[in-house]
Formats: structure tokens, C-alpha cells, sequence
């Protein structure tokens, strides 16, 4: 039983450390474009 609950445990883990990641690179990819657009415009 707590071996079962400790999987879904690291399952967890693993699943928000995806999202994390997920929205880090989408904010990084984010400020590069607005980055490269107000370079271009100013």
C-alpha cells in the first residue's frame, strides 16, 4: 500500500517538474521574442 502511494508520489513530482519546465522555456522563449521585436523596432 505505501509502496503504491509512494509511486504515485514520484509520479507527481515528475509530472509538475514537466510543467515547470514547460513554462520556464515558454517565459524564456517569450521575453527573447519581445526582446528581438522592441530591438527592431527601437
Amino acid at each position: 500500500m505505501t509502496e503504491d502511494r509512494s509511486g504515485q508520489r514520484e509520479k507527481a513530482v515528475y509530472l509538475l517538474t514537466m510543467v515547470v519546465k514547460s513554462w520556464t522555456i515558454g517565459i524564456i522563449n517569450r521575453a527573447v521574442q519581445l526582446l528581438i521585436i522592441t530591438y527592431f523596432i527601437g
